[in-house]
């Protein structure tokens, strides 16, 4: 009988290696929710692309026109095909200009405050300064990108005819309501989050003032689509997106964020958060990755998040530690939020974690539902960490149900500390 027991106790314990080896191995993948797609176009623009002057229309002496959405149903299908809308100021005063658009219902009203997504391609300047949020009329200065005036894409939610809520690229994308976001591959993608309920998302391409005579933009739409729950809200979060203030960016700053990196199935790969230099000393700074799940995580599930610093002048401090946040959102509301000089974690030493510029990955335990998690550095007023680098090389969460356990908890339950030393996450 004793010798049963044995045996069992070693069955289970090398079915919670093996678990361990793959969660650490081979990471998560977002689980937990369906993808549902938009399946019907129910408005398109006009055929008022003007081609020539002459050549159609009886005895070959009106105007030729082409359409301003190219490929509509392309916009239904989830894969690499799209529609390509058209816009563009016309040749004098507004004269044969044109405007592309396309309207995506889905096969059910959404109900209010529920995210939907549209994937979009086209000049990646101009995305990367909307990526940005609240940081975009800088960042459009530091890209070339101009906000106001050049391409500007709407997005529409609407109740079969009726608006409920629209945003314009002019206008920026920094409100909780609509945001420009991007995958683990690089993707574009529209999202937005009504007050109400809606049931389908138009996108308009336009043109504004300052584009010059004859030029054309084009904006490919690949398809609309939003998430259902299914329960097990497991794994890598979907989109992510940066913000800040109190700061000036240069090109090199931007280009070296790499925010999709921290969303990849790669844990040694991460994105940075590296303050450029402070617009005042006396003005506090920030720089934020925001992390984005399709779902909502329940109170009692977990997180964690694999971090690497590197200070200014070397040398890791708590100045550096207490500059690091990571804050918890469910919906608008702020539900946890955590500063790394607290010390200890979970019984670990933080500041030692992050010595000689080692990666840890700490677990959190909000204990409150969650969706969206960001990881800020501050340069607290009067301390300046111009040149800090906050490196995130993997963002995952957890239900504990299934396979769906967190290997830190793993770790915790394993007592011989030779095993522990030889399965540490680093």
């Amino acid at each position: 009988m004793r010798n049963v027991r044995l045996k069992n106790r070693k069955l289970v314990w090398f079915g919670r290696f093996v678990l361990l080896f793959l969660l650490l191995i081979l990471g998560i993948e977002s689980r937990g929710q369906t993808k549902v797609l938009a399946n019907e176009v129910t408005y398109t623009s006009g055929i008022n692309k003007m081609t020539s002057l002459l050549g159609c229309g009886a005895l070959g002496l009106g105007a030729c026109f082409d359409p301003t959405v190219e490929d509509a149903p392309n916009a239904l299908v989830d894969d690499e095909s799209y529609a390509r809308l058209l816009a563009s100021p016309g040749i004098l005063a507004g004269l044969a200009s044109y405007t592309g658009a396309i309207e995506l219902k889905f096969p059910q009203t959404l109900d209010a405050n529920t995210w939907s997504y549209v994937r979009i391609a086209g000049d990646n300047s101009l995305f990367d300064a909307l990526l940005g949020g609240s940081l975009g009329e800088v960042l459009g200065d530091v890209l070339g990108a101009v906000l106001v005036g050049n391409q500007e894409i709407t997005i529409d939610a609407r109740l079969g005819g009726t608006s409920v809520f629209s945003r314009s690229s002019s206008a920026g994308f920094g409100s909780d309501r609509v945001k420009m976001l991007i995958d683990k591959n690089g993707n574009y993608y529209l999202a937005i989050r009504p007050n109400s309920s809606y049931d389908r998302i138009r996108i308009t391409n336009a043109t504004g003032s300052l584009v010059g005579i004859g030029t054309e933009y084009a904006l490919d739409v690949f398809k609309a689509f939003y998430y259902e729950d299914n329960g097990e809200n497991c794994g890598l979060p979907m989109f992510t997106s940066f913000d800040g203030g109190g700061i000036s960016l240069s090109v090199a700053d931007v280009d070296s964020l790499f925010l999709n990196r921290a969303i990849d199935n790669d844990l040694d790969s991460y994105s940075e958060l590296k303050q450029g230099s402070l617009l005042d000393v006396q003005v506090l700074g920030t720089l934020s990755q925001f992390f984005y799940f399709p779902t909502r995580s329940e109170a009692n599930h977990t997180f964690n998040v694999k971090l690497s610093l590197e200070p200014n002048d070397g040398i890791l401090n708590v100045d550096l530690l207490g500059g690091v946040q990571v804050i918890v959102y469910d919906g608008t509301q702020q539900v946890y939020t955590r500063t790394l000089s607290g010390g200890l974690l979970n019984g670990l030493d933080i500041l030692q974690l992050f010595q000689n510029g080692a990666a840890a990955t700490l677990t959190f335990s909000p204990g409150a539902a969650f969706d969206r998690i960001e990881v800020r550095l501050n340069s607290p007023v009067g301390l300046n960490l111009a040149g800090s680098v906050v490196r995130i090389h993997d963002v995952q969460r957890y239900s504990g149900i299934g396979s769906c356990v967190n290997p830190n908890r793993i770790l915790r339950t394993i007592s011989n500390p030779m095993i522990r030393s030889r399965l540490k996450i680093n």
